[in-house]
C-alpha cells in the first residue's frame, strides 16, 4: 500500500518555506511602517474571520483606499523580502 505520509523532503521544503516567510514577515516588520504592518498583520495573517477594508479603515481612521494602497504596498515588499532571502539561501 502507498504511503500517504510526507516524505523527508516534503517536510524539509515545508519547514523551509515557512522559515523564509516567518524571516520575510519579520524583515517587514523591522522596515518601521508600523499602520502598513499592522493592517497587513491584521488582515493577510488574521485568523478567520478577517475584518473587511472598511472594518481596518474606521479602527485606523483612514479611507479604504488608503487600506488598499498600504496592503497592495506590504505585499510586494514581502514578494520582494522572500525572493530575496531565497537567492541568498
Amino acid at each position: 500500500l502507498a504511503s500517504t505520509a510526507p516524505t523527508p523532503e516534503d517536510v524539509f521544503l515545508r519547514e523551509w518555506q515557512r522559515e523564509m516567510f516567518e524571516r520575510a514577515i519579520a524583515d517587514l516588520r523591522a522596515m518601521g511602517h508600523d499602520l502598513r504592518f499592522r493592517l497587513f498583520e491584521q488582515y493577510d495573517l488574521a485568523d478567520e474571520p478577517r475584518p473587511s477594508y472598511a472594518d481596518l479603515a474606521r479602527e485606523h481612521g483612514i479611507p479604504v483606499t488608503t487600506v488598499t494602497n498600504h496592503l497592495a504596498w506590504a505585499r510586494r515588499e514581502l514578494r520582494r523580502l522572500v525572493h530575496e532571502r531565497m537567492e541568498r539561501s
